[in-house]
C-alpha cells in the first residue's frame, strides 16, 4: 500500500513540506454543500481556507454539476430542520408555562425560558 499512496506515508519532513506547498486541491461536492450545513463560524473558516488555496484549488465539472443539482435540496432540507426546532423550542416553552410538567426545572430556569419573546429564536 505505501508504494501505490507514497504521500499518505511520506516521513521526509522535506517531502511534506514540498507536497503542501506544490499540490494542487481538489474538493468533492459534500465540501461545497456543506456550506450549508455549518455554523456561520465553520462556514467563514471554510471560506478563508478556500480563498487562501487561490490558483491551487481545482473544482471539477462533475463536482460543480453535482453541487448544482444538490444545492437548493439541501437548503430546502436545512430550513426544514431549522423550521422544525424553532417548533420544538416553542412547544417546549408552553409546556414550561404549565407548572406541574416539570416539576424539577428551577423556577428561575422556567421563568428566564418563559419570559423570552414569542419568535426569538429566529433572530
Amino acid at each position: 500500500m505505501k508504494s501505490l499512496f507514497p504521500s499518505h506515508f511520506a516521513s521526509d519532513q522535506n517531502r511534506i513540506s514540498s507536497l503542501w506547498a506544490e499540490c494542487i486541491f481538489v474538493f468533492d461536492t459534500n465540501v461545497l454543500t456543506g456550506i450549508y450545513k455549518y455554523s456561520d463560524e465553520t462556514r467563514d473558516a471554510l471560506y478563508q481556507v478556500i480563498e487562501s488555496l487561490g490558483e491551487r484549488l481545482w473544482v471539477p465539472y462533475q463536482i460543480m454539476l453535482e453541487y448544482l443539482d444538490n444545492r437548493a435540496k439541501i437548503v430546502h432540507y436545512q430550513s426544514k430542520l431549522y423550521t422544525s426546532a424553532i417548533s420544538k423550542l416553542e412547544e417546549f416553552k408552553g409546556e414550561l408555562e404549565i407548572p406541574t410538567r416539570h416539576p424539577f426545572v428551577s423556577k428561575d430556569i422556567t421563568r428566564i425560558f418563559a419570559d423570552l419573546p414569542k419568535g426569538f429564536w429566529m433572530i
